[in-house]
């Protein structure tokens, strides 16, 4: 689930999600689109000790970016279910 939602400016939200035991740590990054007239918002997921973008995609409003992001991180494991430890 995501941990918190926090922001640096109006166009850039970032998150942590945290799901598991032990728990994965996933990035979550939400930023607007530089374009004139508004371009839409950017979404990035990634697991945090594996820095490469494994997720990403574009919604036009700040939020249903968001929300994209939040699904993408909750799919990360097949069903839904994270590893668990044994």
């Amino acid at each position: 689930m995501v941990v918190s939602w926090d922001k640096t400016d109006i166009r850039i939200w970032f998150a942590l999600w945290e799901q598991g035991d032990p728990p994965v740590r996933l990035r979550l990054v939400v930023e607007s689109l530089p374009f004139p007239g508004g371009g839409g918002w950017d979404w990035s997921v990634w697991q945090s000790d594996r820095p490469v973008i494994v997720r990403r995609g574009a919604a036009p409003t700040a939020q249903e970016a968001a929300d994209a992001a939040e699904a993408a991180a909750g799919g990360w494991w097949p069903r839904g279910n994270p590893p668990r430890k044994n």
